[in-house]
């Protein structure tokens, strides 16, 4: 009988000894989800001094030059994280009068673990009464061989003369895609070059 006990517990202490602690599960496949936005998105008659972005887990802003505006703000601008928000700071003195402001973050705001990439964010406010409605879209291809172009900057320009910051700035995606959403009614002029600054100011040295 004490052979058998024995043998017992020694089964039952081997049994313990070899506990597997769980996996933790399947990996978190999914991007950051947007819970808030202060001013909301779409809002008239507002001069913001920051514009907040809340999600629902720990962010990190992966590129802050990859934040694309539609009417860059001529003053301060910063990309600020913290915890489960993205901040943009500005300059609400230096906003112009009855405008539309968008920005786009999409690739730009990733998770802080797993670094999934929210694809598409945009967001716009006007300091107006009302909200500029036109878009513009296409795909920059190289006349070449009819192959998409990437990562470029697309700017509209009221005057051609001189190039210098234009209305209206974008990146080419990795299909040379583009768009400018919010676009006041009036006659653009589109050029689209290399910009490896990220300025978006066209030089006679850029092709």
């Amino acid at each position: 009988m004490r052979w058998v006990l024995g043998s017992l517990l020694l089964l039952l202490f081997n049994a313990c000894a070899n506990v597997v602690p769980p996996d933790g599960g399947a990996k978190d496949q999914l991007p950051p989800r947007l819970i808030k936005v202060s001013p909301p998105d779409q809002s008239v008659g507002q001069r913001p001094e920051r514009l907040i972005f809340e999600f629902d887990e720990y962010v990190q802003v992966k590129d802050p030059g990859l934040v694309r505006w539609g009417l860059l703000p001529r003053g301060r601008n910063e990309v600020r994280t913290r915890l489960k928000r993205v901040v943009l700071v500005l300059d609400p003195d230096s906003l112009d009068e009855a405008s539309t402001y968008s920005v786009d973050l999409g690739g730009v705001v990733a998770a802080l673990t797993e670094g999934n990439v929210l694809s598409k964010l945009t967001y716009a406010f006007s300091t107006g009464a009302y909200l500029d409605s036109l878009s513009l879209l296409g795909r920059i291809r190289d006349a070449r061989h009819g192959m998409p172009v990437k990562n470029l900057t697309v700017g509209l320009y009221g005057d051609t003369s001189g190039f210098k910051a234009p209305l209206r700035g974008t990146l080419a995606d990795d299909s040379g895609r583009f768009v400018f959403n919010n676009l006041p009614n009036r006659t653009y002029h589109l050029v689209a070059f290399e910009d490896p600054e990220r300025d978006k100011v066209f030089g006679a040295d850029q092709p």
